[in-house]
């Protein structure tokens, strides 16, 4: 069990850190984002004279926003869900179905980053309409995301593995959402 809890203890230090950069990072790109729209609809409109990269910046701005906090939303569990048969289960049983529900996420998203390599490949050969941007360089957000969401599945695996072998052991709950994260619950 000490092994165990060394591996979740590093997993969840590195996936903290993780987080908090790719918090930053999402909150950065937010600002941005609104300062550019802002000064888009000013062109559009009182100037009249529109910017015509601001769409293209903003779609690519908004992609690696969207894929930078994935990872902080599968941590805390905020993504979607349904918890019809979870909600049912406590204990050991609950844990088990955490662990065989994790085991196919991680399936599921290296499946998910041996695709995006060659989505990379082809977005060499592409560039963004008004900027001088080759398509790679944005499509590279989503395999850093998916392996950002492997480590995390790791740690959520490892977290219900130890409540599989002691439903009571603090390893075994997940980390909450941070004060400045909203998780919306019905």
């Amino acid at each position: 069990m000490q092994i165990l809890g060394r591996a979740i203890r590093a997993l969840a230090a590195f996936n903290t850190g993780v987080a908090a950069v790719a918090r930053i990072m999402s909150l950065s790109l937010m600002g941005l984002m609104l300062a550019i729209m802002v000064a888009a609809v000013f062109f559009r409109y009182v100037l009249n004279d529109s910017l015509v990269w601001s769409e293209d910046v903003l779609l690519m701005m908004a992609i690696w926003m969207t894929f930078a906090v994935a990872p902080i939303a599968y941590r805390v569990g905020s993504n979607v869900s349904l918890d019809t048969l979870s909600s049912r289960l406590d204990g050991r049983g609950a844990h088990m179905l955490g662990l065989m529900t994790h085991f196919l996420v991680i399936l599921l998203l290296v499946f998910l980053v041996i695709q995006t390599a060659g989505f990379i490949e082809r977005g060499w050969k592409i560039r963004a309409n008004t900027v001088p941007v080759q398509m790679a360089w944005i499509y590279m957000i989503m395999p850093a995301s998916f392996i950002a969401m492997l480590l995390v599945g790791a740690e959520r695996a490892l977290r219900d593995l130890a409540g599989v072998i002691d439903p009571g052991d603090e390893l075994a709950i997940p980390p909450a959402p941070s004060a400045d994260m909203r998780v919306v619950e019905d």
